[in-house]
């Protein structure tokens, strides 16, 4: 997206969209100004001014559902990078020789840890002939993935297990490189709880070397389902 143009283009999850000026759609339709951001940066925002990041200064934030988004907070402020393009974080290659990606690389942390990824592991396995109560269901969900494996399907605890390592391995990596004080992540995926940010603590903090990792909070994001709603709000205010 251009910001100061009020455009988007291409974006990988939004096929068509190319060269939508949408600040104009939108300012004609309502009559009032309005103000375009990425949704991910909005929510860090948002979780940021309001939620799990209140009293930081820096933050990182990842939103892990049908996709893999992230938005970056320094001093205070999102960093938006050359040509507004910073903070996709699921976009860092994390399994190099891994399934290609919607932007059109391979294995990378949306490919291998949202959501629809999870799903497709499942059925994979299904596909396989893998013994597993994953065959009962007509159409796998990574909610399945982690109800069966809460209970104890070898499977399905396997295919969990492999997306919370890659997650893993992207978190540990914008640790190193930003050092931020909380690391805030939101998005469906995340519902599973514990069973969840319990492993992928864990697997940070076996990753992450040269960063005080102690000192950094690994968190669910508090704003719930409204993410969007004040994360868009903080940035129309801080226009």
């Amino acid at each position: 997206m251009d910001l100061k143009a009020g455009k988007v283009f291409n974006p990988p999850n939004l096929p068509g969209w190319s060269e939508v000026s949408l600040v104009r759609h939108i300012e004609s339709a309502l009559g009032l100004p309005a103000v375009l951001e990425n949704d991910a940066n909005a929510a860090a925002l948002g979780e940021f001014r309001y939620g799990a990041g209140r009293g930081a200064r820096s933050l990182a934030y990842f939103t892990v559902s049908t996709g893999i988004g992230g938005g970056i907070i320094l001093d205070g402020k999102v960093w938006h990078g050359l040509k507004d393009a910073a903070g996709e974080v699921g976009h860092m290659t994390v399994c190099p020789d891994g399934p290609v990606c919607g932007c059109g690389n391979r294995g990378c942390l949306e490919a291998m840890a949202s959501g629809p990824s999870i799903a497709r592991r499942a059925r994979e396995a299904v596909a396989a002939g893998r013994p597993t109560r994953l065959r009962e269901i007509p159409v796998v969900t990574s909610a399945d993935v982690v109800r069966l494996a809460q209970e104890g399907d070898a499977v399905a605890r396997e295919v969990w297990d492999a997306a919370v390592k890659y997650l893993g391995i992207g978190v540990a990596a914008v640790i190193t490189i930003l050092a931020p004080e909380r690391v805030v992540l939101g998005g469906g995926v995340t519902r599973a709880g514990d069973f969840l940010f319990e492993p992928l603590r864990a697997e940070v903090r076996r990753r992450v070397k040269l960063v005080p990792i102690e000192s950094v909070l690994i968190l669910p994001a508090a704003l719930g389902p409204d993410v969007g709603i004040l994360g868009a709000a903080a940035v129309a205010m801080g226009e």
